[in-house]
């Protein structure tokens, strides 16, 4: 950019110059021009005391063609009462050799000739005839034409012409000369002064001429010039003064002509160097100065530039009759205008464009990778989804070939094209022809080589919108054929979900191919970069970002709520929302003190100087929380949100003691809470268990020391006491393997908990569902209390996944009843509704079959089969229509 400046305006200055001075000697600002000019004249003052050497005689044509008498007395009284000239326009047609007699004798008496054109365009000019009868006479002539035009408008008057190759004056320019007027120099022309006359010039009747009916004043030192007046059907000569009806006659413009000669008062227009000078002056002077000043003062500048030009064009042309180049000034200034606001307008727009560029750019490195549409690997991203989501022996997708019915490797797992054993690959015929018609996974034969004998293998086309994408081939091996009427489904939904953003994909690069079109760029009247794209994909970047960030902020469990520095609430999830409604607090109208005060119970002075850790140190409090009438447990952590020293955001903002805000978190620690509630819970049981165990023991040896006891009672006591020792023993060892059991863990298998308390927390969740329904729920005392083995989180899982099928499924206002029952060991827990239910055979394929369906419920019934198993429990269950649903648990009792 610094390159491209550094001579733009010495090069602006010399190109406008040049242009402009060309184009107003080419003529091209002439009708501009003029219509200034005009405009200038007709608002000058009139002047009232000009045209005093100027007297107009207007006659006939039968006057015209009156004989000796009339004009021989004509000229007579004109001499007799001292006329300066006599100036005709034309010879009198009808008059003799007296009348020229007269006419050279009086010496002041000039016949124009008027030009006829020419003989040959290369020929000199042609002019009217002197009359056979003036001919040896020495009477004075002198050519003239009519007035040339500009436009329609007539302003000038052509001073010489070529006569026998002689430069001679015209007959109003020799008429000034014989006055002693100075000569008007080299111009061919010379402009009309319309100013310095009245818009009548003194005019005289030919009759009193001829009569001698004279007043000396009026004619005397004067030159009277003698012409036809305008006739009634002729448009006449439009000046910048006269136009239209008001056009004057020949003769007339010839006596402004000779007024202006004879006053010596010719408008001066610029001259060629002159305009020159003028175009570098304000080219020179807009380049310097235009750039120190701001858009506003420039425009300010430049309209009290144009009123200055306005004021002093007027002062010049009407008292020292020049006219500059008004033009050709403001349109130099106008250019120089228009070239400083557009380089300031590129100047600005190619710094936003760098700025938007380079900023694209920062923000698409630091905030996303090149999303799916856009990349060039995106194959790569499909089977890398495939492969960490879906347990397949080998998989491969196959395209279209373009032009053709062929289909091509594109990315493969564990296997590749060369494997294939179809080698037709036409997807016109079988089996992919199939899979099109039934648009879901088929099952195929010997589609691969090397696949093991009791492996599945299967073909699924991809395609959306009735458009064929491609298709995947996969094989499911024979350890995972249990699992594949489940993994069908989700396969098939796979391959749907991949055919629509394959779909989408090349809809995308249509849409991007036809926006970067030059053709379709020109159409839209785009320019080559149209930066509103860019700025359009950062905003939507940007705001894809914000919606994710948005997403996750109220999609973690956490109630979250964020402070600024000054106590204000800046941000808060939707959890926290939630729990504060519980708790009738509204957060935008609590401060930080506030909020932390009513969750801690702590005293305003305590929790200032915790806070003030916080700001200061930036230290991370976590204070117990203490709700009464709450069935969960939290923490609240208090940490401060520290700025990130390169984000340039800061300077946009105050952020005192570099802090963004503070971070209000509430965990919730109900879990391990209550993992050791359950601990010592079983603890309480087992140490009566122990109790009693011992107790049992103490019997027996209190038994044994009898001495009237039979040795054959001795030996029964002696070996049920040895009975219970070792099932005492056997407690404590399985119990201290459940004491340090990690309940959190993944790998854990059982644990002793209390089906009673996962109950009623699972229907307190459910709570506000089923009171909108107002159903209840009525727990029959039986077996409830006793402890089974089981993971605690999974089983209350299975209790929400089936008080919510029973839930939707019941009648208002009806209850759903849970019944337990302890029998071998095993506890049995009956739970069913008064609804509608359903087909039974539907229900048990919901139930056990895998088969997707529309409740989420079922389906996590379904993922917890496989901890129900290792818990060696049973869930069963039967539907019938108009009369609800029953769930039937079996689990283990400790």
């Amino acid at each position: 950019m610094n390159g491209e400046s550094k001579y733009i305006v010495i090069y602006t200055g010399v190109l406008t110059t040049l242009f402009i001075w060309f184009l107003s000697l080419s003529g091209a600002f002439n009708l501009p021009s003029g219509i200034l000019y005009d405009t200038f004249v007709n608002h000058i003052p009139e002047q009232q005391n000009a045209a005093k050497k100027t007297l107009l005689v207007e006659i006939d044509y039968d006057q015209q063609k009156s004989g000796d008498m009339v004009w021989i007395s004509f000229l007579q009284n004109l001499n007799a009462i001292g006329a300066s000239q006599v100036i005709f326009s034309f010879f009198p047609p009808n008059v003799s050799e007296k009348f020229y007699d007269k006419a050279v004798s009086m010496g002041n008496v000039i016949f124009g000739r008027q030009k006829l054109g020419k003989q040959d365009p290369a020929g000199e000019d042609l002019f009217d005839p002197i009359p056979a009868r003036a001919r040896g006479k020495k009477i004075i002539t002198a050519p003239y034409d009519l007035p040339p035009n500009n436009y329609g408008v007539h302003r000038f008057e052509q001073a010489y012409f070529t006569v026998q190759n002689k430069k001679t004056p015209n007959f109003l320019v020799l008429a000034a000369q014989m006055r002693n007027t100075p000569e008007l120099g080299e111009d061919n022309i010379f402009f009309i002064n319309f100013m310095a006359a009245t818009k009548k010039l003194p005019n005289i009747d030919f009759k009193r001429i001829v009569s001698g009916n004279l007043v000396p004043e009026l004619v005397q030192d004067r030159s009277v010039i003698i012409g036809l007046k305008k006739a009634a059907n002729s448009p006449g000569f439009n000046t910048p003064v006269h136009s239209g009806d008001n056009s004057i006659s020949l003769v007339e413009y010839n006596g402004y002509a000779l007024d202006t000669l004879i006053e010596q008062n010719p408008i001066k227009w610029s001259a060629p160097l002159t305009t020159l000078c003028f175009i570098i002056t304000i080219t020179f002077l807009g380049l310097t100065l235009y750039p120190l000043l701001s858009e506003i003062m420039i425009l300010v500048y430049t309209g009290a530039f144009f009123m200055g030009c306005v004021i002093v064009t007027w002062v010049l042309l009407s008292h020292a009759f020049f006219w500059p180049p008004f033009f050709e000034i403001i349109l130099t200034c106008a250019t120089v205008l228009v070239f400083m606001f557009a380089r300031k307008c590129s100047l600005k727009s190619r710094l936003a464009k760098e700025m938007i560029l380079n900023r694209s750019i920062q923000i698409k490195k630091k905030f996303s990778a090149t999303g799916f549409y856009e990349s060039k690997e995106y194959w790569s991203r499909i089977i890398n989804m495939v492969n960490q989501t879906l347990n397949l022996e080998r998989a491969i997708f196959l395209d279209k070939v373009e032009n053709d019915h062929r289909v091509k490797e594109i990315i493969a797992l564990n296997t590749s094209i060369s494997d294939i054993k179809e080698r037709r690959r036409d997807y016109q015929r079988t089996p992919y022809s199939t899979a099109i018609k039934e648009n879901k996974p088929i099952e195929i034969h010997s589609y691969f080589k090397t696949a093991k004998p009791n492996d599945v293998q299967y073909l699924v086309p991809l395609s959306f919108a009735g458009r064929l994408q491609g298709f995947w081939a996969f094989v499911i091996s024979s350890g995972q054929a249990a699992d594949i009427s489940t993994l069908l489904p989700t396969i098939n939904r796979f391959a749907v979900e991949i055919g629509e953003i394959l779909y989408k994909r090349d809809k995308w690069h249509l849409e991007q191919a036809g926006q970067k079109s030059l053709i379709n760029k020109i159409l839209r009247f785009e320019t080559k970069e149209d930066l509103s794209h860019e700025i359009n994909n950062i905003i939507n970047l940007l705001g894809r970002r914000v919606s994710i960030l948005d997403l996750v902020f109220n999609s973690i469990e956490s109630a979250v709520i964020l402070y600024d520095i000054f106590g204000q609430v800046t941000h808060v999830n939707q959890g926290m929302s939630n729990f504060l409604k519980t708790m009738n607090i509204a957060p935008f109208k609590m401060t930080a003190l506030d909020l932390a005060v009513k969750l801690t119970n702590h005293t305003a002075q305590q929790m200032r100087n915790l806070l003030s850790q916080t700001i200061i140190s930036h230290d991370i409090l976590t204070l117990p929380v203490t709700i009464a009438d709450h069935d969960k447990s939290f923490l609240l952590s208090i940490r401060p949100l520290l700025i990130e020293e390169e984000n340039s955001l800061i300077q946009d903002e105050a952020y005192p003691f570099d802090l963004h805000g503070m971070l209000f978190e509430m965990i919730d620690v109900t879990d391990a809470k209550n993992s050791g509630t359950l601990k010592a819970e079983l603890f309480e049981r087992s140490n009566i268990h122990l109790k009693e165990g011992v107790e049992s023991i103490s019997n027996v040896c209190m038994m044994l020391e009898d001495d009237k006891m039979v040795a054959e009672q001795k030996t029964k006591l002696i070996e049920n006491l040895n009975d219970k020792k070792d099932n005492l023993i056997n407690f404590i060892t399985e119990l201290n393997d459940y004491m340090s059991l990690d309940v959190f863990s993944e790998t854990y298998q059982v644990f002793p908990v209390s089906t009673l308390k996962i109950i009623k927390n699972s229907i307190s969740q459910l709570q506000e569902i089923a009171g909108k329904k107002r159903i209840s729920f009525e727990i029959a005392s039986g077996s409830l209390s006793d402890l089974v083995l089981a993971g605690p989180g999974d089983l209350k899982k299975l209790f929400i996944s089936l008080f919510s099928i029973l839930l939707h499924d019941a009648y208002e206002e009806t209850a759903i009843q849970i019944r337990s029952e302890s029998k071998n060991g095993s506890i049995f827990y009956s739970i069913y509704n008064a609804g509608y239910g359903m087909p039974d055979e539907d229900f048990q394929r919901y139930l056990s079959s895998g088969q997707l369906n529309n409740s989420k419920f079922f389906q996590e019934i379904r993922q917890l089969s496989p901890k129900l198993k290792q818990w060696k429990c049973d869930l069963t269950g039967t539907s019938q229509v108009g009369k609800g649903i029953q769930f039937n648990l079996m689990l283990n009792k400790f």
